[in-house]
């Protein structure tokens, strides 16, 4: 059994292993649609594991006409996390209208995972290639998804990819200083699941530098390098378990350390590379000339990340 069928088989059954903030499958949504071809590649991911799902499904089912195969599909994404979903069903046509995915307005359409998994189940029950469009996204001023066989790819062009990483910081930053616990969010499966497409090797250097650029431009909107240096540390925790980028343990006394812990679905060497791009963006500015350092370490199904450095990071007047 693959690592995706294994994920996808535990969302079926109910047997997940915890959840995610919406926030932190918003980030890696957001780094996998930066460009066209990290678009093109997400998509083509999301086929894979739409075809999966079908041919999961298709072990204990028996599916007179594809369109009977919809339910089972809306049935996936709700057990995932994603709430209220209507969804058409025609010989002809599939909609499908996910209602209750993160409102937040990036000026971009953010899901075409999940339009290549609704694409990649649709295409193996039917037997017959079918494209899927997302015409409206919570991402871009819409007050739902809504996603729909058509006859061609969806084409989105050059995207403000600025623009859209300034709405999102923005929205963690007041996310991390309401210190409230998050209540919308995804299984942990399915999180691991539409992240993957990052590991790609291709394109692993670019989504780091994105980490860290993402995790610079945190601190400059929630001015960490002026908090005293317990607010600092707290801020840092929570911004890490808000965007589930491992649970951080700070020590201050003698130096200076950061330990990353990661659950099992992220243990990974490049997700906790990732973690890391986006520590080293967050404290740059607060831990000027501290030369910070890194050293991974695995240990019971996690990997820990120990930054340390010789001496106190100071507040920066």
């Amino acid at each position: 059994m693959s690592y995706e069928t294994a994920l996808l088989k535990s969302i079926v059954a109910g047997r997940g292993s915890g959840r995610v903030s919406k926030h932190a499958l918003m980030l890696y949504s957001l780094m996998a649609n930066t460009t066209q071809s990290l678009r093109t590649l997400n998509y083509r991911h999301g086929i894979a594991v739409g075809r999966s799902l079908y041919r999961l499904y298709a072990q204990t089912r028996r599916y007179t006409l594809y369109e009977e195969s919809v339910s089972d599909l809306v049935s996936f994404f709700e057990l995932a996390g994603f709430g209220r979903i209507t969804y058409r069903a025609l010989p002809n046509r599939i909609g499908i209208g996910m209602h209750d995915t993160l409102h937040l307005d990036l000026g971009m359409s953010t899901h075409s995972f999940e339009a290549g998994m609704i694409a990649g189940f649709l295409t193996a029950s039917k037997g017959q290639l079918l494209h899927v469009t997302e015409s409206t996204c919570s991402s871009n001023s819409a007050g739902s998804c809504e996603f729909h066989t058509s006859n061609s790819t969806q084409d989105t062009g050059n995207v403000a990819i600025k623009g859209a990483f300034d709405a999102f910081v923005e929205d963690v930053s007041r996310q991390v200083l309401r210190a409230e616990e998050q209540q919308d969010s995804i299984a942990n499966e399915y999180y691991a699941l539409s992240s993957l497409v990052l590991l790609d090797s291709k394109y692993f250097h670019e989504i780091r530098v994105i980490a860290d650029y993402l995790g610079s431009r945190l601190a400059t909107e929630l001015s960490i390098e002026s908090m005293t240096p317990t607010r600092m540390f707290n801020t840092v925790k929570r911004s890490m378990a808000l965007l589930d980028m491992g649970v951080a343990k700070i020590k201050t006394s003698g130096k200076f350390d950061i330990t990353l812990q990661f659950g099992r679905l992220h243990s990974r060497k490049e997700f906790a590379d990732l973690s890391i791009a986006f520590l080293h963006g967050l404290l740059r500015n607060a831990a000027k000339g501290a030369g910070m350092k890194a050293k991974g370490l695995i240990h019971n199904n996690t990997y820990s990340v120990r930054f340390s450095k010789s001496k106190p990071i100071k507040r920066v007047h």
